[in-house]
């Protein structure tokens, strides 16, 4: 075994005896072993006390790099061990000195946020604007990492703003709220924005485009962010300028999958062209966006986003005028739109009837479209609040948009403030606005309080004289059917207080009882129960009482037969709610019915969807501690039989032998006797 083996061996023992000798022996503390030299080899493995032996030899080189010419710098950077960046400084190192992807040290400071390891770099000459092999500097690092007190250090040093990478991507791009950072890093949107914030304050090019022609607007679109969105066009960006495929961001909303509505329209209040013709999907023939929009009704259904699916339409409504190309243009969608919608609920045939009947419009609509097209496309609403106009005419302007709900950034903030529980900001808007029920990302300020719990702040949004509890997202739930689904339990008293219809149901036809009993909140669906829920069900869709006796439910299952629920009912299949208790909801999760209520997590409910896919006979992934064999108990006290069976021809006893539940078979076993 060569010394340089021993050495490295000893590293990794942190055998710091073993190192003394070896080094003092003479052995190379600059070559190469297993890609790493005996400095990298240390640090990597969290051996400081072997670096510090490493360093005080005579042959130690503070620029000698690994396999992946990463330098001792580089690396000291990189395990944030600011002591050893002193050394090393002062021992020569080479400031600038980069791996073979390019990365410097000043770079992988934002790898961890750590400024005052930057600050001993830029004193020491570090290079602000040196790329990597991708053309990316420090401050793309920074941003994409989200990295918010580098960023600052690095705008503060005069860095270029504007540096654009290999692909043309400008730190600004790489600042903005992305899927990546928000869902799987778990960084917080709101630092993504006070970076991206303090780049255009500090003059940052808000059109630049990479080398697909996007631009930072682009990209918010394609990250579905209506945060970024509103901070760039609130910050004078251009709403309408194309990308090398023809697309503006208003027709890249349209075209996502699925179509991005809420983006789109909030596109259109900023001052997004509802004229410019843009290919279906990027495909022939070139269409109105309204007829496009129309034509998308055929997926009525499948899109499941029928509510901002509407507020869209008649927002495009507002500002387009009906041209007679238009309503040729538009004949064909007609076709498209689904006649089983009642008339009075359907938004698109509403519309089709108002560009037929308004062709020519009335002077005062005319006038409102030539005055917005001749305030652009750039700080739109800044110059609405300037003419000299009554607030109703600018409310007329804003196509519809209350003014006390402007800017629309700071409606941002307050979604993004209750989220982050920085409740004291949150307030201080919630106070000095009169309406507060925006819908930001398809949800009001109330809707995101009770889903993250940030009780202090729902219950004072309750409280509010501005506050409407009826709808809080654009799945028509209303307060109660949220704090049903996230079981909040603490919430429930007080918004009854203010919404008596305790039986409202959503688009999917869900009472917030319904709703509680599907996700497993069981304490909650026993307060509505007692506060006067209904427990029955619409004929034809699963019945409450199967449902909890499925999820295993006992105290729920108690309530809904005290109310005169028959204890026999059957199902579509011909399951009587003690099938499904005998199963322990099997047979539903067999038939990919999602019951929650069973699982501990979605993860779990999802290997068993997985599972159920692939022909496996049970569900193995359902909690240990369901409450199944008393669900049993107090249907058979209550009269449910034991020899009903089902489709399959089953009684209960047989499917509790099927699915394996022994507490369960050995409940009603003994009642069979």
């Amino acid at each position: 075994m060569s010394e340089l083996s021993k050495l490295h061996q000893a590293i990794v023992a942190e055998d710091i005896q073993d190192i003394t000798h070896i080094i003092k022996g003479g052995a190379d503390v600059n070559a190469v072993f297993n890609q790493e030299t005996a400095f990298t080899k240390a640090l990597t493995v969290g051996c400081p006390a072997a670096a510090d032996m490493v360093m005080t030899s005579s042959k130690f080189d503070p620029n000698a790099g690994n396999q992946f010419n990463t330098s001792p710098l580089l690396v000291s950077v990189r395990e944030d061990r600011v002591h050893y960046v002193n050394r090393l400084l002062t021992m020569g190192a080479r400031v600038n000195d980069a791996n073979i992807r390019g990365s410097t040290p000043l770079m992988a400071c934002a790898w961890t946020d750590n400024a005052e390891i930057a600050q001993l770099l830029i004193d020491h000459g570090a290079d602000l604007n040196q790329a990597d092999m991708m053309g990316r500097t420090a401050l793309h690092h920074a941003c994409s990492h989200v990295a918010v007190k580098v960023a600052s250090l690095l705008v503060r040093s005069k860095c270029d703003l504007n540096h654009q990478s290999n692909n043309r991507e400008t730190p600004l791009m790489c600042a903005l709220p992305s899927t990546y950072n928000s869902q799987v890093a778990r960084k917080q949107v709101s630092d993504m924005l006070m970076i991206s914030e303090m780049l255009i304050r500090a003059g940052s090019n808000l059109n630049a485009q990479e080398d697909r022609g996007k631009t930072a607007l682009h990209r918010t679109v394609e990250c579905h962010d209506i945060h970024g969105l509103c901070l760039l066009a609130e910050s004078g960006c251009e709403i309408n300028i194309k990308d090398k495929s023809g697309q503006t961001a208003f027709h890249l909303a349209l075209s996502q999958h699925p179509p991005q509505f809420d983006i789109a329209r909030f596109l259109l209040y900023y001052g997004a062209d509802p004229n410019e013709k843009v290919p279906h999907l990027n495909t022939t023939p070139i269409v109105p966006p309204l007829s496009l929009l129309l034509k998308l009704r055929r997926s009525y259904n499948e899109l499941g986003n029928s509510w901002s699916y509407d507020r869209l339409l008649q927002c495009l409504q507002r500002c387009v005028y009906p041209t007679l190309a238009l309503l040729q243009a538009v004949s064909d969608a007609d076709r498209n739109i689904p006649s089983s919608i009642p008339l009075e609920q359907d938004v698109a045939r509403n519309v089709l009837q108002w560009l037929q009947a308004n062709q020519p419009c009335s002077l005062q609509f005319q006038s409102m479209l030539k005055i917005r097209q001749a305030l652009g496309s750039s700080h739109i609403f800044k110059k609405i609040s300037r003419l000299p106009i009554t607030l109703v005419l600018k409310e007329y302007l804003s196509l519809g948009l209350q003014q006390d709900w402007l800017p629309l950034t700071t409606f941002c903030q307050l979604h993004l403030h209750i989220r982050d529980f920085k409740n004291d900001l949150a307030k201080e808007i919630i106070q000095d606005r009169r309406n507060i029920n925006l819908f930001i990302d398809g949800r009001t300020p109330l809707a995101v309080a009770i889903e993250v719990g940030n009780t202090e702040i729902a219950m004072l949004l309750l409280s509010n004289s501005g506050f409407c509890p009826n709808i809080v997202n654009s799945a028509a739930d209303n307060a109660l059917h949220v704090a049903a689904q996230y079981g909040r339990d603490e919430l429930v008293e007080e918004i009854i207080k203010r919404y008596r219809d305790i039986d409202k149901v959503n688009f999917k036809k869900c009472t917030s009882l319904k709703v509680a009993i599907e996700a497993g909140n069981f304490t909650l669906a026993a307060i509505l129960i007692q506060k006067g829920a209904n427990v029955r069900s619409p004929r034809g869709s699963i019945s409450l009482l199967h449902m909890a006796a499925a999820c295993g439910c006992p105290q729920v299952v108690q309530l809904i037969l005290s109310r005169g629920v028959r204890p026999n009912v059957k199902d579509n299949f011909k399951n009587t709610p003690l099938h499904l208790a005998a199963s322990k909801g099997g047979l539903y999760v067999q038939r990919q019915i999602v019951v929650p209520g069973l699982y501990r997590d979605p993860i779990a409910e999802s290997l068993d969807a997985i599972q159920m896919i692939l022909n496996v006979s049970r569900p193995k992934f359902i909690k240990p501690d369901t409450g199944h064999s008393e669900v049993v108990k107090c249907l058979i006290s209550h009269g449910a039989s034991l020899t009903k069976v089902n489709e399959d021809h089953q009684t209960p006893v047989q499917v509790a032998e099927l699915y394996k539940a022994q507490d369960v078979l050995d409940v009603l076993t003994k009642s069979a006797v």
